[in-house]
C-alpha cells in the first residue's frame, strides 16, 4: 500500500507534536520533582497507628488549643495509668503530650519520588505514541 499526501501530512503533524510532547514532558519532569522536594507535604496519621510510626520520624502535631508542634517522633509513653502520651523531640527538647489533646498527627514526606514517577510516566507514554505513529508511518512504505 502506498501512503497518500492525507497520511503523510497527519504522520508529520503527530510527529510534530508528539516531539513537542516529549521535550515539555521531560521540562515538567524537571520542575515538577524540584518544585515537590522543596515542599514536602502532609501525610495525616491515625493515632490508632501509632505503633507502626518509625521513631526519628518527622511529625507536626496539631492540639486541641490549635497550637502546632513539630518535632521527631521518639515513642509512644504508657507509664501513667490510663494517659498515654507521645513523646517526641522538638527543639532540642524532649517533649510528652498526652494523646487526648492531639487533634491531628501529619508525618512529613518528600514528594520528590511521586514528581519524578509522574514525569518519568508522562514520558514514557509520550514515547509509545511516538513510536506507534513511526511505525504506523513507515508500514504504509
Amino acid at each position: 500500500m502506498r501512503m497518500t499526501m492525507c497520511s503523510k501530512l497527519t504522520s508529520l503533524f503527530l510527529l510534530a507534536v508528539m516531539t513537542q510532547w516529549l521535550g515539555c514532558s521531560f521540562i515538567g519532569l524537571g520542575i515538577g520533582a524540584s518544585s515537590d522536594a522543596s515542599k514536602p507535604y502532609q501525610d495525616p496519621f491515625q493515632k490508632s497507628h501509632l505503633a507502626e510510626l518509625k521513631q526519628g520520624t518527622e511529625t507536626e502535631l496539631l492540639l486541641i488549643d490549635g497550637e502546632k508542634i513539630e518535632g521527631n517522633y521518639a515513642g509512644l509513653d504508657t507509664t501513667g495509668i490510663g494517659k498515654r502520651t507521645l513523646v517526641f523531640h522538638a527543639a532540642n527538647d524532649t517533649t510528652r503530650v498526652p494523646l487526648n489533646e492531639i487533634t491531628q498527627i501529619s508525618v512529613k514526606r518528600k514528594a520528590r519520588l511521586r514528581g519524578f514517577l509522574i514525569g518519568a510516566l508522562l514520558d514514557f507514554m509520550a514515547f509509545i505514541t511516538f513510536q506507534k505513529v513511526w511505525e504506523t508511518g513507515h508500514a504504509y512504505n
